[in-house]
């Protein structure tokens, strides 16, 4: 994360349910740290759909979407949150989301995730996906019914270059905000944890001259598996895992650990941006 806690953050929204506890979220962050918001929503627009006559619907969509954008405003106005609104138009949404943080210098993009039905719990919306992917902001997951948090902070960490971000953005966010870390490591069964041990303890001593309380657990199984349990146990309810950097368009998170956790954690989930 470019600044901690973030200097400018963007809320993306659909104006569906699962919005709204990214949003609640979002504004909490901003009364409490003074981050600077920015609300947006998109109306999805073809080209060719003025050639087949259908300004007026447009029209319609644009006033429908911008009256969202305003109450989105006036909620956090009443929350005591200046709030910026930011109406686009596309075909693509994760394109659009990647290009608004973009304009408006957001180092934060909130999100709201979608349901858990089937096997949605499994995987992260591919939406969500391409805006991990694309942009060149952190990324907020919020699940519905999550809150601001207050308790704990879980980094996930592997040990490799790609949770490099992640150690620095949860341990910087720890101090900031004066929360416990839980460090944790999975390791899959049957192999030897003294590499992951030495990893955790390293952080862990990493954050003792900050004056951050730290917790370090090497866990035995499947990483997103561990990664949630142990949020749950430890009472975290924020969680930071990394990712693999910005890969254009068809992000490498389908089918990821970060991707798993974020599609079967019961907090928000911060993807921190690798480089």
């Amino acid at each position: 994360m470019s600044a901690v806690p973030p200097r400018q953050a963007l809320i993306a929204s659909d104006a569906s349910p699962y919005s709204e506890s990214a949003l609640r979220v979002a504004i909490d962050m901003a009364r409490q740290y003074g981050v600077k918001l920015t609300a947006m929503a998109m109306v999805l627009f073809a080209d060719d759909l003025e050639a087949v006559g259908t300004g007026a619907l447009l029209e319609e969509q644009d006033r429908s979407m911008q009256e969202h954008l305003d109450g989105i405003a006036q909620q956090a106005h009443d929350a005591g949150v200046p709030c910026d609104t930011l109406l686009c138009h596309g075909e693509q949404p994760h394109a659009e989301i990647a290009a608004a943080a973009e304009e408006t210098h957001a180092d934060l993009i909130v999100m709201g995730r979608r349901g858990k039905r089937g096997l949605a719990h499994l995987m992260v919306g591919d939406a969500t996906a391409k805006v991990i992917g694309l942009a060149a902001a952190n990324v907020l997951v919020v699940p519905r019914g999550s809150t601001l948090w207050r308790r704990r902070i879980l980094l996930a960490t592997d040990g490799t270059d790609y949770s490099t971000a992640a150690v620095g953005t949860a341990i910087n966010l720890a101090q900031a905000w004066q929360l416990p870390l839980t460090v944790v490591h999975a390791v899959p069964e049957g192999q030897d944890s003294a590499a992951a041990q030495e990893v955790v303890d390293a952080i862990c001593r990493r954050t003792a001259v900050l004056e951050v309380d730290c917790e370090a657990r090497v866990e035995p199984g499947k990483a997103d598996e561990v990664i949630t349990r142990v949020a749950r146990e430890s009472g975290a309810d924020l969680i930071v895992v990394g990712s693999h950097g910005r890969s254009g368009i068809m992000s490498v998170i389908h089918g990821s650990v970060s991707a798993q956790v974020i599609g079967a954690a019961s907090c928000p989930v911060l993807v921190a941006r690798s480089s």
